[in-house]
């Protein structure tokens, strides 16, 4: 029997300890940063450098934590000069480690859950994500692809090739960036064309069969035009004895880039990525009191191969394609640049399953093909890099229609037909950083959205003569989102921040329970607090952030049992669905730190810890009070990282042998926490990698291997038994070359 962990609301108590907390970390920082001596120290992005000037990493000390260039608020900045919570992984870093998949990169993040479902993958941060289908609800953190909005839970659990850099920033991103970015924003900055040859290949084998071939090749096209070209393909065999989770990845980008004149540059990239084989299945456990769903085995809580289910119930067989086309135009006035950039993307995403029937009836049972046509454009005007007032200003447009193509398999009496969901956002913004004095500066930003949602639908019976029709229903929704913050430079490379930042995300329609439902759009309110710091010339990095969130309805999905939308349903009266409901007002507390040390110029500890105590508020419908109050799902109370790696010089380069571990407490995968297996205990998985590096830096030689334990963790639930988990133990060895 499931032991249930309903949680009480804490937070005055813990706000508390929070603000001892952090004024003791901000001490601390302040007491060091006068201890740590300047000579030596760098203070990147204080004062932006002259044409002419040398690179400010020429003064670091030969042994020194590298410095990472973000561009999280629109314009180049060190990380650690940029007063957001924040995390940046570069692509070559992923790569050495055998990372492919966006997954993989930022997993490691604190305070981040990617919650893997039948539809992708939702991410959480700090205690904020959206569950569940995103053809039916909007993701609560923003993922932007080359500066262009993805809102498809698909694109969360894609592959990665020949990208520059990926960016996670914490907290509601409300001013600058496009869409519904309560939790925060995804950064993926690919690689752009360079005005010289080069070209590089990266091959993966693995465990699974796992097959793994990407390269890219940059041609200079006359003395102002470059062009660069990647290309992408996997194979690897699915996780489950039934082939769940198999891969077949293909993917091809062409980037062109031309600067005609001084001031001005064009862009222009031609994308697709398409994802076949097999995706989402279940582990079948018995459920406490009930049944497993039908023609299932019945497998006690826990198996001896988490990994193994019936043959005889395929996993989905999945084909997912995104086509996009994408502009960029950038143009110096010398007071101001504007910068464009236009975009199309187009997604399908065909799916038969019967993962929810459980009947293993068909194949084709539960097939779906969705279409989606997204078309986007952000014009913004910035200031210069030398102006002492940094600003940017801009208007943002987007329009979307999710289309449903044939019509819903269903093992219920009816089907849904004829649903599109035309959507479209327009948007004005703009925010700026003012110095005060030389060490004292002051944000401002605030951000207009207007957002119109519609919805249209029709439902017929399988049995009798009911047809409802087309149903056509509209909502319109706008905000005005704001940030103020100031920024404090303790020291050259010390720096303190306060944020009061606020965050928004449209509502919508509960596409899946029937007669419709509307949800209200989701506001939340940002107090953080936080330090950033280098000190030992360099070598020891400390970020650290406490935050207070203040949320008004929190959109949270949720399964429960409907009226029918059939009345000649013969079944009962009574339908299973998925349905957006709203949370009131309730509070989030939380505190992180990060630390990096490098010590004797060949080691280097990481670590991280992040604690949150997160909680819903009251449920609109009185059905749902159990649950007021109790942890919002995907968020542990307690989670960290350890890291480690160490160098040697070895056969004329550099050999690393690094190690990560990462622990988290229980927490739950789903709102519903009556459901069977919805917690997942704590648990700790440890990746290990080894990789040379030649001296010349063309060739990486590795090998990899993630979640030592072998450990099952659960990500998902459906009813009845049946659990989503992530990968078991896997490892491999790569090999890049440049040249």
């Amino acid at each position: 029997m499931q032991t249930q962990r309903f949680d009480s609301q804490r937070v005055p108590s813990l706000a508390f300890r929070l603000s001892v907390l952090s004024a003791s970390l901000l001490l601390a920082g302040a007491a060091l940063a006068q201890a740590t001596p300047r000579a030596g120290q760098t203070d990147p992005g204080t004062k932006p450098r002259a044409a002419g000037d040398k690179p400010q990493e020429a003064s670091l000390p030969e042994a020194s934590l590298q410095e990472v260039t973000v561009t999280a608020e629109r314009r180049k900045e060190s990380a650690q000069r940029t007063s957001i919570s924040l995390t940046a992984v570069s692509g070559e870093e992923a790569r050495d480690k055998g990372q492919t998949t966006l997954q993989q990169v930022i997993g490691d993040t604190p305070a981040l859950t990617i919650q893997q479902t039948p539809q992708g993958g939702q991410v959480y941060i700090r205690g904020i994500g959206s569950s569940g289908d995103s053809n039916w609800v909007d993701p609560a953190v923003g993922l932007m692809i080359d500066g262009v909005y993805s809102g498809r839970a698909e694109a969360v659990l894609s592959s990665l090739y020949d990208v520059a850099r990926i960016e996670v920033l914490r907290g509601p991103q409300g001013t600058l960036y496009g869409r519904n970015s309560t939790g925060g924003t995804i950064n993926v900055i690919v690689s752009e064309p360079e005005r010289a040859f080069a070209a590089d290949v990266n091959a993966q084998l693995g465990s699974h069969n796992l097959k793994h071939l990407d390269g890219m090749i940059n041609l200079p096209l006359g003395s102002s035009v470059g062009a660069r070209v990647a290309l992408l393909r996997e194979k690897r065999d699915g996780y489950f004895s039934n082939n769940g989770y198999a891969s077949d990845l293909s993917g091809a980008r062409v980037k062109l880039r031309a600067t005609p004149t001084k001031a001005l540059t064009l862009g222009l990239t031609l994308d697709r990525y398409r994802q076949r084989g097999n995706g989402a299945t279940t582990v079948p456990r018995e459920a406490d009191n009930l049944p497993p769903f039908a023609g299932w085995p019945k497998y006690p809580t826990k198996i001896g191969d988490p990994w193994q289910v019936d043959d005889l119930h395929p996993a989905d067989i999945q084909d997912i394609t995104f086509d996009t086309v994408s502009g960029y135009l950038e143009y110096d006035f010398g007071a101001a640049t504007l910068t464009v950039i236009p975009s199309h993307v187009k997604s399908t995403r065909q799916v038969s399953s019967d993962l929810v029937a459980g009947l293993a009836l068909s194949p084709t049972l539960g097939t779906s093909l969705w279409t989606e046509r997204q078309k986007s454009v952000e014009a913004r005007f910035a200031s210069p890099a030398a102006s002492a007032v940094k600003w940017v200003a801009g208007v943002y447009a987007f329009a979307s229609e999710n289309k449903q193509v044939g019509q819903i398999g269903s093992p219920l009496s009816y089907d849904v037909y004829g649903q599109t969901v035309p959507l479209t956002s327009r948007a004005l913004f703009g925010q700026a950083t003012a110095p005060l004095t030389g060490a004292l500066r002051l944000v401002a930003g605030a951000r207009y959205t207007a957002d119109k949602k519609t919805q249209e639908y029709g439902i017929r019976s399988k049995i009798g003569s009911y047809d409802s029709g087309l149903n056509k229903v509209s909502i319109e929704d706008n905000a005005v989102t704001w940030k103020f913050g100031v920024e404090y430079d303790l020291a050259r490379a010390s720096m303190v921040y306060a944020n009061a930042a606020t965050g928004y995300k449209a509502g919508g329609f509960s596409t899946v329970a029937f007669p419709l439902r509307i949800y209200e759009p989701e506001r939340l309110t940002s107090l953080e607090l936080g330090t950033k710091n280098r000190f030992l010339d360099n070598t020891l990095q400390f970020n650290a952030a406490v935050y207070l969130y203040r949320y008004k309805n929190h959109q949270v999905q949720f399964p429960n049992f409907e009226p029918s939308a059939n009345p000649d349903d013969p079944y009962g009266t009574t339908q299973f669905a998925l349905y957006v409901t709203n949370a009131k007002t309730a509070n989030n507390v939380g505190a992180e730190a990060e630390v990096r040390w490098l010590v004797g110029g060949n080691r280097q500890f990481k670590a991280s810890i992040a604690h949150i105590d997160a909680n819903y508020g009251t449920f609109a419908e009185s059905t749902l009070s159990y649950l007021n109050g109790t942890r919002m799902a995907n968020t542990a109370r307690w989670s960290g990282t350890l890291g480690y790696e160490y160098s040697l010089d070895l056969a004329g380069g550099a050999l690393t042998a690094g190690a990560q571990l990462r622990a988290t407490d229980g927490y739950w995968v789903t709102p519903d926490k009556t459901m069977a297996h919805a917690w997942q205990s704590g648990y700790a998985q440890t990746d290990l990698t080894l990789t040379w590096r030649s001296g010349d830096d063309k060739l990486s030689i590795g090998a990899w291997l993630r979640n030592l334990e072998n450990k099952d963790v659960s990500t998902y639930v459906l009813p009845l038994g049946r659990v989503f988990i992530g990968a078991p133990r896997t490892f491999g060895v790569n090999a890049s070359y440049r040249f």
